[in-house]
């Protein structure tokens, strides 16, 4: 009995990770499908904000050989893995960096200097508008995964997002599923210089959306 109930734990956490990885797939590809549908030739400067295993931005780094891409992420393990993987791939345009968004959006090289910003399922839109706005110049654009009925959580955040600097634009739909529908993308300006006290410190964001 005890070996079936392990074998069983064991089924059902192998079946937790397969959902989670499909879960992430499809929020890379709600991205992947929004940036990609109207081609740019010229080159971009894109920060892929809590990149994870690398979605999207490795895919678009791939897709985009010109564009340069930034892989941020909070936890050291994976950019070591994404590091690697670049260098495995012969990606020149990829460059890893382990920080928190929170600490990435204050650097000088990082604040407001890439032309697009994207995220999958990081957090809720008024929480990733101040981790991505930040590192957004005046004139690029965030692109955020979302689910097939974001309406609510897009009204709440148009204070939060004009705050930082940002219009809210378009929920695109993406040729992209998930169990509930078709899922989206939203799509957030830069229109002005995202104001010095923001990103606010480390959890705070998270903790007190604005």
């Amino acid at each position: 009995r005890k070996q079936a109930a392990a074998a069983g734990s064991k089924h059902k956490g192998k079946q937790r990770r397969e959902q989670q990885q499909q879960a992430a797939a499809t929020d890379s590809s709600s991205v992947v499908d929004a940036v990609l549908a109207d081609p740019v030739t010229r080159q971009l400067a894109v920060i892929d904000v809590g990149t994870g295993a690398g979605l999207p931005g490795m895919v678009l780094a791939i897709a985009r050989p010109h564009w340069q891409v930034t892989l941020l992420d909070s936890l050291r393990k994976r950019c070591e893995f994404l590091t690697g993987t670049a260098q495995l791939l012969g990606l020149h345009n990829v460059c890893v960096v382990w920080c928190r968004a929170e600490e990435g959006g204050v650097r000088p090289g990082l604040r407001e200097t890439h032309d697009l910003a994207v995220a999958r399922a990081v957090a809720e839109l008024r929480v990733l508008s101040e981790l991505c706005l930040p590192f957004v110049r005046p004139g690029g654009m965030l692109v955020a995964a979302k689910g097939p009925t974001p309406q609510e959580e897009v009204a709440a955040a148009n204070a939060s997002v004009n705050k930082l600097g940002g219009k809210l634009c378009a929920v695109e739909l993406v040729n992209s599923w998930a169990p509930e529908g078709q899922r989206t993308a939203v799509v957030v300006a830069k229109t002005s210089s995202t104001p010095g006290k923001y990103p606010r410190p480390p959890g705070t964001p998270a903790k007190s959306p604005l």
